[in-house]
């Protein structure tokens, strides 16, 4: 049946085309994780300047993401709006690369809020249009490449940072997001795909009136309480990562620049899991398979501080990875099923905002925690933050697991 939904997900028109659009964008924008620490780093020496910049490009979308997904609703073209975002993100990367280290500090988190104000647009766009390009019999399918998509994002985009900072220098990893980037943004205006809406859902006429209901719905609707919540807890501990990884590669002997690569290694992780374990995953309701997959994962980043070189630090973020694929698929699935077709804009793009948030804080936070209490403390500090999120989502009801995939609802009944 696996292979089968693949292949009839791969013939869906548009869809191989839309996938590898927003794989790529992805990747492209998961390189900054490194490029832009790096570039920070190197022309400032300040890592914890480096996490401000970063969360200041994360931030912005966090407050903004709820007017900007009601925007997506009410907007006769939602292409046009992901095209601003991705124009926008490119202005403020040429201007990262002419200020750092020629401007005062404080000029470089502003560049930062404007790489990062108008990102809802590109997710909450993305998400928005990705039943009806894949289809709803086949949207469990197409929420597994989501998480892999995700994922080959943080798989390529850090490493090749990564390796360009280390062959060339952090400037000339920053030109080829440019680059690529660039690329995408007309590939983007030129696809009318990503104007694609439901047929008979009535989207609200005005801004105010999407805000308002998407926002009531996250409270109200409690699978989506439930998911918003123990996403937005494991999403800190992502984007503490984002200093954590530079700080525990030096740790293990290694360079900086190989955070790209322990980057790569969890995102291969979850990847792999999300396509090998699905089967086995479908057998559990979202409560044991999120919060199981959480606990586990938070023992595993707190004993990463016993590796002593590279390579064993790799098979630890390696293996940690793996429990993370079918968790996530099922957040996503569940995200998407409990949210009302008219409102995906509004509410896919507060989720994001609040994952921005979530992220910026963790990153902001992990710089200045490194300094005072340092790198095996930190990892720790991760390592709760996921145990905490486990606690979160062990603590859903049985009843939430209603809007995840059907097969797992199948699964759940076999098992009672």
């Amino acid at each position: 049946m696996g292979g089968s939904e693949t292949r009839r997900l791969l013939r869906r028109p548009a869809y191989a085309r839309y996938l590898a659009i927003i794989t790529i964008s992805r990747a492209a924008g998961t390189m900054f994780n490194v490029s832009g620490v790096l570039l920070l780093l190197q022309r400032t020496g300040s890592l914890s300047l480096a996490g401000a910049v970063t969360a200041a490009a994360i931030l912005p979308g966090a407050v903004t993401g709820p007017l900007l997904g009601a925007w997506l609703d009410v907007a006769g073209s939602r292409r046009r709006l992901i095209v601003l975002d991705r124009v926008i993100t490119l202005l403020a990367l040429g201007a990262l690369l002419v200020f750092a280290g020629h401007a005062p500090d404080w000029v470089l988190p502003i560049i930062g809020v404007a790489y990062g104000i108008t990102s809802p647009l590109s997710w909450g766009g993305f998400a928005s249009v990705m039943p009806e390009i894949a289809g709803q019999e086949l949207i469990d399918m197409a929420y597994t490449f989501e998480a892999a998509a995700v994922n080959a994002a943080f798989i390529v985009g850090p490493a090749l940072a990564g390796a360009i900072v280390a062959a060339a220098s952090a400037e000339a990893a920053i030109g080829v997001q440019m680059g690529v980037g660039a690329l995408i943004t007309v590939t983007i205006a030129l696809d009318a795909a990503f104007d694609l809406r439901p047929q008979l859902a009535p989207a609200p006429e005005r801004i105010r009136d999407a805000v308002r209901e998407g926002v009531s719905s996250l409270w109200r609707i409690t699978a989506l309480r439930a998911n918003f919540l123990t996403f937005t807890v494991y999403v800190t501990a992502w984007g503490m990562l984002v200093v954590a990884f530079p700080a525990y590669a030096l740790s293990v002997g290694a360079r900086a620049s190989s955070a790209g690569y322990m980057w790569a290694a969890i995102a291969l992780g979850s990847t792999v899991s999300a396509f090998a374990l699905r089967a086995r995953a479908l057998r559990l309701t979202p409560r044991v398979l999120v919060g199981g997959s959480f606990l586990v994962m938070g023992v595993g980043v707190a004993v990463w501080p016993l590796a002593d070189d590279l390579a064993v630090a790799l098979v630890l973020v390696l293996l940690t990875g793996l429990l993370d694929g079918p968790s996530f698929v099922a957040l996503l699935a569940l995200r998407q099923r409990a949210t009302p077709e008219h409102l995906r804009g509004q509410i896919f793009s507060t989720a994001q905002s609040l994952s921005l948030a979530a992220s910026a804080l963790g990153t902001a936070g992990a710089g200045p925690f490194r300094d005072a209490f340092g790198t095996t403390a930190t990892l720790g500090a991760v390592a709760g933050l996921l145990l905490l999120s486990a606690l979160f989502a062990l603590g859903m009801r049985e009843s939430d697991a209603s809007a995840v995939p059907a097969e797992a609802a199948l699964g759940a009944e076999k098992l009672r």
